[in-house]
């Protein structure tokens, strides 16, 4: 599935990254440990899989499920891209190509923000899987 592959690959390019924006860097292991946190098409999914529990209404579902289809679209052939230079072992291409990966994803970021109020963002947290540290730390 794109969305799936799309995650995986922004995955890759999250662990190479030492900040992130202020709402990727809530989750996980935070921006400092270099791994960020939640990405955008899990956010969505996890979102739209807890519609209930997060109140979330129909309009803000429809806006959601807009944002993850325009999302997708814009970002995985960057992700595609980004697999080409991981598999071709270019370090310095993929550090480039995720500096263009996060320009491309923050109007996604900042519309998923205005979708979702900020009691709904905070409780999604509870929602996503947590991330294992090195020695097992959550």
């Amino acid at each position: 599935m794109r969305i799936a592959s799309t995650v995986v690959m922004l995955g890759t390019a999250i662990m190479l990254s030492a900040a992130t924006t202020p709402l990727l860097a809530q989750g996980g292991g935070g921006a400092r440990g270099g791994f960020g946190g939640p990405r955008l098409q899990q956010m969505v999914a996890t979102a739209v899989g807890h519609q209930g529990e997060l109140s979330i209404t129909d309009e803000q579902m429809l806006l959601l499920n807009a944002l993850g289809e325009d999302a997708d679209s814009v970002l995985a052939p960057l992700t595609d891209e980004m697999q080409v230079l991981r598999e071709a072992g270019n370090r310095g291409g993929m550090r480039e190509m995720f500096t263009h990966l996060q320009r491309a994803e923050a109007p996604f970021v900042e519309r998923f923000e205005e979708i979702l109020s900020e009691e709904q963002r905070t409780a999604l947290l509870e929602f996503l899987p947590r991330r294992r540290r090195p020695g097992g730390q959550v």
